[in-house]
Formats: C-alpha cells, structure tokens, sequence
C-alpha cells in the first residue's frame, strides 16, 4: 500500500521521464532534419565513396590536361588567361564540392560558402574595368 506522498511522487518522476524522453527524440530529429540519418535503431551500413572521388580524380586530371593544352594550342594570350581561370575556378570547385562534401550539405550551407567567392573576380573585373577607363582617360589628356 501506497501514501498519497509516494504516488505523487511516482507521477512527478514518470512526467520528468516522459519529458526527458521527448526532448531526447526531439534533438534526434532535429539531427536528421540537419543532414543525419534515420536509422530506426538499426547499424548503419558503411557506404564507400570510392568511385565518387576516382570520377573526380579523373575529370580533375582531365581538366589538368586541358589546361596544358590551352597553353601549347598557341591561342591570343587573353584567351589562355581566360580560359585557364575558368579552368582552374572549375577545378576548386570540383575540390570543394566533393573533396571538401559541401556537395552532401544543404542549399544554405553551399550558399553560404559560395556567394562570397563571388566578391573576389567581381571586384578584379570592376579594378580592370577601371584601369581601362584611367588608362584611356590619361591618353586624351596627354595626346
């Protein structure tokens, strides 16, 4: 037999055990919802990316080769700058997105990490921009 004082004891400690319990599939959830795994309790298989990062090892020594071609076809030397930055901006993104797995991470998280590569170029295209107009503008000045 039971006092009144133990029961609701009992119901109190049942109540902090649901709660605990709740919060504990709550913080479970929230790490699926951020890229986890559901696994229903059971192990999770191991899941080789081998064959992901030979194809980009091939394709980065394919790019790699191409970049040398670009260089020895004999083009105007404006487009082999060109064509080898684009070459390259490939390459580091090939890096970052497989290498690096921010391929596997949300949309939020890529943005995140590739707007701001964008400033870069943006402000190199704007000074050359500005060259040429300084350059054009000191030639009238001075001719």
């Amino acid at each position: 037999m039971t006092t009144e004082s133990e029961e609701k004891v009992e119901e109190t400690e049942e109540k902090a055990s649901r709660k605990s319990a709740e919060r504990a599939k709550a913080a479970h959830d929230d790490h699926d919802a951020h890229g986890g795994h559901d696994h229903g309790g059971a192990a999770v298989p191991y899941h080789s990316h081998r064959s992901r990062y030979l194809k980009v090892f091939g394709a980065l020594i394919v790019l790699t080769g191409l970049e040398l071609g670009v260089v020895y076809v004999g083009l105007a030397r404006n487009t082999v700058i060109a064509m080898l930055i684009l070459l390259a901006v490939t390459k580091a993104g090939a890096v970052a997105l497989f290498f690096m797995h921010l391929a596997d991470e949300r949309r939020v998280l890529r943005l995140m990490i590739g707007l701001p590569l964008l400033f870069p170029p943006f402000y190199a295209v704007v000074l050359i921009i500005e060259a040429i107009a300084r350059a054009s503008f000191m030639a009238k000045l001075l001719g």
